[in-house]
């Protein structure tokens, strides 16, 4: 595939998944490329849902260091039961992840 169709298939799997949400779906899917995409989308909204309940994200929530322990903290709670079966990615997966959620909210 050459470079203009994979920006603009990346521009259509971002407008279909969202702005807010599509660094997330890319942190997971550079660790787990072979995971489908519905199971991805389905643990950001569970994710996201579960950090704002809890008031976690806020503006400059990243400067605070007892939000962002918690914050990793909910990510590899809710990472181990979803993604049992890579445990070997899992702490490169949580990093990621919270990586893409910094530059996000």
């Amino acid at each position: 595939m050459n470079i203009s169709e994979r920006i603009v298939e990346w521009k259509k799997e971002e407008e279909e998944i969202g702005k807010d949400k599509y660094p997330l779906y890319e942190a997971i899917k550079s660790i787990l490329p072979e995971i489908e995409k519905q199971i991805a989308i389905a643990f950001i909204n569970n994710l996201l849902t579960t950090l704002e309940n809890k008031k976690l994200l806020f503006e400059g929530w990243q400067l605070q260091r007892d939000v962002r322990r918690k914050v990793r903290a909910e990510i590899r709670l809710l990472l181990l039961p979803k993604f049992r079966d890579y445990r070997d990615k899992i702490d490169e997966l949580a990093d990621r992840i919270f990586e893409a959620l910094e530059g996000i909210k």
